[in-house]
C-alpha cells in the first residue's frame, strides 16, 4: 500500500509538471502585443492560388488568426492541399484557422474535380438525420483532406420569405423543427471530421427581400417574434455546444 501511494504521488508531481496545450497558448498570448493579438481575431482574405509576400506579412507580421480561401483562391484539388500546406509554413508550421465557405449546392468553394454536395434544401426534405450526419462528416473528411479545418457551413436560417432570393435553397427548409435538426446533425458531422462548423446567419436571415451582398435588409420583427421563429436553429445549435456563430449583415 505504501509503494502504490508513493507511485500516485510522484505520477501526481509529473502531471502538476506538466503544461496543459492552454497554458501554452496562453504564454503565447500573454508577449503578444495590442496589435498582434487584434490580428489573432481576423479571419483574412487574400489574392491568388499560391501563397506570396501579402500573405506573409498577414500572418507573420499581422499575426491574423487564420483566413478565408474563396474560389479565386482555389484552381484544383492538388494546387488547394499545396496552398494550406504552405499557409501553414509561413506561421512556422503554428495551425491557423483555415476556413472556406463550403455548404454544398451554389455556394461550393471546393475544386470542380472533388465530390460536389447537395444543396441544404435536398437534404432537409428528407428529413433523415442520419443522411444530414453523413452528408457533414463526409464533407468535414473532404476539406480536412485539403486542409482546411474551419467551415462557414450549415446555414440554419428558416427559409419563410419566398422573395428571398439569397438563402432560398440554401435552407434547409420552411420549417424551424427540421431545420434546427438537419442543421445541427450536419454540425455534428463536421466536428466528427474535426472541422469546426460555423452555424449562420444569426439571428436569421430567413425572412429578408434584400440581398446583403449588395444592400442593407430590414427585417421588422419585435424580439418576442424572434425568439418564437428566428431564434430557435440558433438556440438548439448553442445548447448543443456550437463552436462558431456568423453573424447577419441585417
Amino acid at each position: 500500500l505504501i509503494a502504490i501511494s508513493l507511485v500516485g504521488c510522484k505520477n501526481e508531481e509529473i502531471t502538476q509538471k506538466q503544461e496543459s496545450p492552454k497554458d501554452i497558448i496562453e504564454q503565447k498570448i500573454d508577449k503578444m502585443t495590442i496589435d498582434q493579438k487584434i490580428g489573432q481575431m481576423i479571419l483574412a482574405g487574400f489574392d491568388g492560388t499560391q501563397t506570396n509576400q501579402y500573405t506573409d506579412t498577414l500572418i507573420n507580421d499581422f499575426k491574423v488568426g487564420g483566413v478565408i480561401l474563396f474560389k479565386r483562391n482555389i484552381e484544383s484539388s492538388q494546387q488547394l492541399k499545396k496552398l494550406t500546406k504552405d499557409v501553414n509554413k509561413s506561421n512556422n508550421n503554428t495551425p491557423l484557422f483555415i476556413s472556406v465557405d463550403e455548404e454544398g449546392g451554389r455556394v461550393s468553394r471546393l475544386p470542380d474535380d472533388v465530390f460536389k454536395f447537395p444543396k441544404a434544401s435536398v437534404i432537409g426534405q428528407t428529413n433523415d438525420e442520419k443522411y444530414a450526419y453523413e452528408n457533414g462528416k463526409k464533407l468535414g473528411n473532404i476539406l480536412s483532406e485539403h486542409g482546411i479545418n474551419m467551415d462557414h457551413a450549415p446555414v440554419i436560417d428558416i427559409y419563410s420569405n419566398p422573395k428571398n432570393t439569397v438563402i432560398g435553397d440554401r435552407s434547409f427548409g420552411t420549417d424551424e423543427n427540421i431545420v434546427s435538426k438537419m442543421g445541427i446533425a450536419t454540425m455534428k458531422g463536421l466536428e466528427d471530421a474535426n472541422v469546426i462548423p460555423t452555424v449562420k446567419h444569426f439571428p436569421g436571415h430567413g425572412d429578408t427581400e434584400v440581398d446583403s451582398h449588395f444592400g442593407l435588409p430590414i427585417v421588422n420583427k419585435s424580439l418576442e417574434e424572434l425568439k418564437n421563429f428566428e431564434f430557435i436553429p440558433f438556440e438548439k445549435a448553442i445548447e448543443k455546444n456550437c463552436d462558431v456563430i456568423m453573424v447577419s449583415h441585417i
